[in-house]
């Protein structure tokens, strides 16, 4: 279990909260997969008292098991976010919104974060 690609969270696909994308079993239970694909981009802009602002898109999913690797599958998500260089390490807020939102999945997320994203 330990060894399986989940997706979903700040540092991954910002629109799904902590290891939501990953393949299921016949009961609806995330059990991981073998193989993940997985893109960022973000565009930040400094702002005064070490402040910025960022946008970004996330793109990824996770396969395996009887999910069959398909990169025309992909998960997509688009949002922004707070940046704050804090004494104590780097503080993050990010929303991102769900681009191709299934039944039964909320329309976005927030995340919020302390220390680097990657």
């Amino acid at each position: 279990m330990f060894e399986r690609f989940y997706l979903g969270g700040p540092n991954s696909i910002r629109s799904f909260k902590m290891r939501q994308i990953s393949p299921q079993d016949e009961t609806g239970t995330r059990i991981g997969g073998t193989t993940e694909v997985l893109g960022n981009v973000e565009y930040i802009v400094p702002l005064p008292f070490d402040l910025r602002v960022a946008a970004f898109f996330d793109v990824g999913n996770v396969y395996g098991f009887k999910t069959k690797f398909d990169l025309t599958d992909l998960r997509e998500a688009a949002g922004a976010g707070v940046r704050w260089v804090s004494p104590f390490g780097p503080v993050r807020v990010d929303y991102g919104f769900n681009l191709d939102k299934r039944p039964g999945e909320k329309a976005g997320n927030f995340h919020f974060s302390v220390g680097s994203p990657f």
